[in-house]
């Protein structure tokens, strides 16, 4: 279609995605009368001015821009350098792992229990980075070898790390001895194996890396960062077809739950972290093949989950839609952006409004942490459907220029 052709209230081009109102009608409702023009590629269309069009840059769905632009509104600087920003030359500092390096202590064993207890409370139930019993029995094991180094220069040595460590940030433990929450996961960053010893180490190697874009999430780590460490796990799990059945089929049932519960985990969190630095996605839903987890013996409800699973799923989708290049017509995109909000409305169904345990099949306080946290994601996809619109309004209320007929 004529890249140049205007709808009302969004343009279509190559380069800026369009946004639109969820009913075709209202741009024929409200079009001036006076500017009808006629095009070959389709029916009379309103001519209307560039500040009447919604662009929505794919760039916009990072926080730091839409940030950005809406302090431009108010008028203030953009401050000069953007967090999500990172030298291509920067060095690393970490020591070779040939070299003698201070390796961490575990807590105690009851204290490291506890701290892997707090992981599951607070996001086992809706997303899935390891076995919790495999942990546990690491620490029973690794406590007992506590002076065998060898031992304690494990990949699987450094995800209980990690694991220890995300749960001293989850409850606030910040000066406890000499290696703080912070302090484990810098160890841990440190000594990561390199990308080749990774992609051997198959689950654990995914597993590690989503752990610590996870605890570069709570750690305060650039958006960026975090983004590259889970869009590689994410390359990982497929260089490892974890998105197809014929690449997990031969697993015994338990390890073949695992892997399709730690895939969705992945997938959702690659999908908001792109969503956040304004990156693609780095894979599509029409080439998984893999199942919405099921509820399986020893493992947690899988309903919490599938529903965070779903909304990582429809924030992908409002990218592609709403933040996408390719150039789409009226209806097509009128009618993608109704499938997104109609999604979210089925969404918002299965999450529990009011406090039912039962729902979830586990005690109040820890239905009501999964219920908060499913809610709260909710509110991001949804804000992230409307922020061109914000953004859009937000410009003709500073400037004065005619929103009584949006805002009516």
């Amino acid at each position: 279609m004529n890249p140049q052709h205007k709808l009302w209230m969004f343009q279509l081009s190559p380069f800026n995605a369009p946004f639109a109102q969820s009913q075709a009608s209202y741009a024929n409702s409200h079009a001036p009368a006076n500017t009808i023009t006629r095009t070959p590629h389709g029916p009379d269309q309103a001519e209307v001015s560039p500040g009447s069009t919604i662009p929505a840059d794919s760039s916009l769905s990072s926080g730091h821009t839409f940030g950005s632009k809406v302090q431009d509104l108010l008028g203030h600087q953009q401050q000069a350098g953007p967090p999500n920003h990172f030298s291509p030359t920067s060095s690393s500092t970490q020591p070779l792992r040939g070299e003698s390096i201070e390796i961490p202590q575990l807590p105690a064993e009851q204290d490291a229990r506890r701290l892997l207890e707090a992981v599951v409370f607070y996001i086992g139930q809706t997303q899935y980075h390891f076995d919790a019993r495999e942990i546990s029995d690491r620490i029973t094991y690794f406590s007992a070898k506590s002076h065998e180094v060898t031992h304690l220069r494990t990949p699987a040595f450094l995800e209980t790390i990690l694991v220890v460590a995300i749960g001293r940030l989850f409850v606030g433990e910040f000066d406890e001895g000499s290696y703080t929450g912070a302090g484990l996961f810098a160890f841990a960053q440190r000594n990561l194996p390199h990308l080749g010893e990774l992609c051997d180490l198959g689950r654990l190697g995914i597993e590690l890396l989503a752990l610590v874009a996870l605890n570069s999430n709570l750690s305060g780590f650039r958006e960026m960062l975090r983004y590259i460490y889970i869009s590689t796990a994410l390359r990982l799990a497929i260089s490892h077809g974890f998105h197809r059945v014929s690449g997990v089929e031969h697993y015994t049932h338990s390890e073949w739950v695992h892997l399709n519960r730690l895939w969705w985990t992945i997938y959702m969190q690659e999908r908001r972290l792109a969503a956040a630095t304004g990156n693609p996605s780095g894979i599509n839903d029409e080439v998984i093949e893999l199942d919405l987890p099921t509820n399986s013996p020893g493992f947690s409800p899988a309903a919490p989950l599938c529903t965070n699973i779903k909304i990582g799923r429809v924030t992908g989708r409002i990218i592609n839609v709403i933040y996408g290049k390719n150039p789409q017509s009226e209806q097509t995109f009128v009618s993608s952006v109704q499938e997104i909000v109609q999604a979210i409305s089925d969404i918002s169904q299965e999450i529990p409004s009011e406090l039912e345990p039962e729902r979830y099949h586990s005690s109040s306080e820890l239905s009501l942490r999964t219920v908060a946290s499913l809610h709260f994601m909710l509110c991001q996809a949804t804000l992230l459907t409307i922020r061109p619109i914000m953004l859009h309004v937000a410009k003709l209320i500073l400037s004065g220029n005619g929103t009584s007929g949006i805002l009516r």
